[in-house]
């Protein structure tokens, strides 16, 4: 092994170490953020959301059960903080970060929590959402009940995948959906004869 082999190896076992000693951390850490989050306390409440980009993708998974809760103090708390994680994530700069979110928020799109807390986590999705989202976000346009947050998420996701995806559900729908699908084609840029914008309807008398 030559030196640079050597100091790759132990820059790689380091990281390990560390990974390993932090989850222990991690895990009383986020206990204690989503006790704050929930507090009765106005004061903790607000000292934990001001924490909350802090933890980075860590905290998506316990932030995304908290948005299903039934007390709506609690899903607004989760919100707020899931939001000010994301934002956070995606600064310019912070790509690796951006994705181990984006990769927690596919997760947690992926699961069978309540439709009202995987239609917040489409929208957080379009902030920093990729290539890698796409085909989970792709799959809830056959929601009934996310299939409208889904078209606009993909509206919103740059890129020749998410555009052909939107072409092909277009292709394919036979109800109403099928002129949504036709807006967000022609907000991507793409021509589609004889059709016009609901917005750029002549309003009768």
């Amino acid at each position: 092994m030559n030196k640079n082999q050597l100091s790759e190896s132990l820059g790689v076992i380091a990281l390990a170490g560390t990974a390993i000693t932090a989850a222990g951390g991690d895990e009383a850490a986020t206990a204690k953020f989503i006790a704050d989050l929930k507090s009765a306390d106005d004061k903790t409440r607000a000292e934990a959301l001001d924490k909350s980009a802090r933890f980075g993708a860590s905290v998506v998974p316990a932030l995304a059960d908290l948005l299903g809760s039934a007390e709506t103090e609690h899903r607004r708390a989760a919100q707020r903080a899931l939001y000010r994680l994301v934002r956070h994530a995606g600064r310019p700069g912070a790509e690796s970060e951006a994705r181990s979110v984006e990769v927690e928020l596919v997760k947690a799109l992926n699961s069978n929590r309540p439709a009202q807390a995987r239609r917040e986590l489409l929208w957080m999705t379009s902030e920093i959402g990729k290539d890698l989202a796409i085909d989970t976000v792709a799959s809830l346009l056959g929601s009934s009940e996310l299939r409208e947050d889904a078209r606009c998420v993909l509206q919103r996701i740059p890129g020749d995948k998410s555009l052909e995806i939107l072409k092909t559900a277009y292709e394919a729908a036979r109800d109403d959906f099928k002129k949504n699908l036709a807006e967000s084609l022609v907000k991507r840029g793409v021509t589609i004869p004889g059709f016009q914008s609901e917005k750029l309807k002549p309003v009768k008398d």
